[in-house]
């Protein structure tokens, strides 16, 4: 079956026999705005795709809404700013933090493993993380824990951190505005940057939630980002690898790419498109 609209850069396709291109196609119109996420789900998880498909146009329910052409029309805004989060999006950070936590919080008497460390605290703002410790242990930690914590990761970094696959070819390969806004500390986020060879594609464009006391899943730092960067919230992307931070971009009224590259988030808003490795993202990121 052949569609009965264009489909660039794909051409038309035959979406019964070829699936790499039905889904290179389908993420494009996600990524330029002309299909919602969950309609391309549906899509791809059918049985039959190009008979759903045939539904779908014959019906005017989905295909109105969503597929209406590859082709930019006039009045349609394409992106202008791609933010993206530091900590397991760029850097492979997530982990490792969370193993000198777990080797901290023992020696405070609180197990807990590195699994359970990332499901709970991952993507948390450091004051609430400290808080649930402290209801865990059911009092409280010494007032120098947190500078302890950091400066022992900071070590852990300095000695294993590595960019996440993909990274540095993503950014080398990207045309059009970038930065990176973080629930980090501005130092720690240099650090990262610093020692896994980013930094200079972000110099000048780096945005911490501690310069404006707003922490994901706040929109404000995405909203402080998209200010100053001179874009608006509707023609920026995010690309974000937490819960918090995925609803911080939502919320911003930005295209959230959720990147999940062991399929963490197991309860993901159906708004968002999902990619499990960063090699995705140039052609979903159409300019």
């Amino acid at each position: 079956m052949q569609l009965g609209f264009h489909a660039k850069p794909c051409g038309l396709i035959n979406v019964n026999g070829y699936f790499d291109a039905l889904l290179a196609f389908l993420d494009n119109a996600v990524a330029q705005g002309f299909m919602k996420p969950a309609h391309r789900n549906m899509l791809l998880l059918a049985d039959d795709p190009g008979n759903l498909l045939a539904q779908m146009a014959s019906s005017q329910a989905i295909l109105a809404e969503s597929l209406s052409g590859l082709v930019p029309k006039q009045g349609r805004r394409m992106i202008k700013l791609t933010i993206f989060d530091c900590d397991g999006t760029l850097v492979d950070s997530e982990v490792l933090a969370n193993e000198v936590l777990v080797e901290v919080v023992a020696e405070h008497g609180l197990s807990l493993t590195v699994p359970e460390a990332l499901a709970i605290f991952r993507g948390c703002k450091m004051a609430d993380c400290v808080a649930q410790l402290e209801a865990r242990l059911g009092r409280r930690l010494p007032q120098d824990f947190v500078r302890i914590l950091r400066a022992r990761t900071a070590a852990a970094f300095r000695n294993r951190l590595r960019p996440v696959a993909g990274a540095l070819d993503l950014v080398r390969a990207m045309t059009g505005p970038i930065c990176v806004a973080s629930s980090g500390p501005m130092g720690k986020i240099r650090l990262s940057l610093s020692l896994t060879g980013l930094l200079p594609f972000f110099e000048g464009r780096i945005f911490s939630s501690y310069e404006i006391q707003s922490w994901k899943p706040d929109p404000g730092l995405f909203l402080h980002a998209a200010h100053r960067m001179g874009a608006e919230p509707r023609d920026c992307v995010v690309v974000e690898d937490s819960l918090p931070g995925i609803h911080a971009g939502l919320a911003a009224g930005m295209r959230v790419f959720a990147f999940q590259p062991h399929g963490d988030e197991a309860e993901l808003p159906s708004d968002v498109v999902v990619v499990k490795r960063l090699s995705e993202l140039p052609r979903l990121l159409v300019r």
